[in-house]
C-alpha cells in the first residue's frame, strides 16, 4: 500500500513518515550520484527503513551499503526494484524490518558532531589545522 499525502507541513511529513513501515526516496536515471541529502536526514531522523531507487553507482548506494539504514534497487532495473521490494515485504513479514534496515544508523552521518568531524577531516587533510 502506497499513501500520497500531498503537500503538508515539515512536522505532518514527519509524522506521516514515522507511521509508515518503509520510506521511499526515488533519484532520476540520469542524477550521477545527486544525492538528497535533507530527504535522508530527514528519514533517518524517524528510524524507518528506506526503499532508495537510484542509479547502480550512487552516493545513495554507497551509503545504505556502507551503514545500512536502508536498501538500494537500481532504478533502470524493474527486476532489480521488485528484488529489494520482495526482500522489504519479507523482513515485513517476519518482523525483522527495523532490525535488517533501520535508518536510526544513519542518524550520526547528519547529527553536527558527525558533520564536525568530517569537516575537520577535511581540513587536515588540505593541510588545514585548528
Amino acid at each position: 500500500q502506497i499513501n500520497f499525502f500531498g503537500k503538508c507541513s515539515y512536522q505532518a511529513s514527519l509524522s506521516y513518515a514515522m507511521e509508515s513501515d518503509i520510506l521511499l526516496i526515488i533519484d532520476p536515471p540520469a542524477a550521477n550520484g545527486i544525492i538528497m541529502t535533507s530527504k535522508l536526514s530527514d528519514y533517518s531522523q524517524t528510524g524507518r527503513p528506506i526503499l532508495g531507487i537510484t542509479n547502480q553507482i550512487s552516493t545513495l548506494h554507497d551509503i545504505f551499503d556502507n551503514y545500512g539504514g536502508g536498501i538500494a534497487a537500481d532504478c533502470n532495473s524493474i527486476e532489480s526494484i521488485c528484488n529489494a521490494l520482495c526482500e522489504l515485504y519479507s523482513h515485513w513479514e517476519k518482523g525483522t524490518l527495523d532490525e535488517a534496515y533501520s535508518s536510526e544508523r544513519l542518524f550520526h552521518l547528519f547529527a553536527p558532531e558527525g558533520i564536525m568531524k568530517a569537516y575537520k577531516s577535511i581540513f587536515a587533510g588540505i593541510g588545514i589545522t585548528k
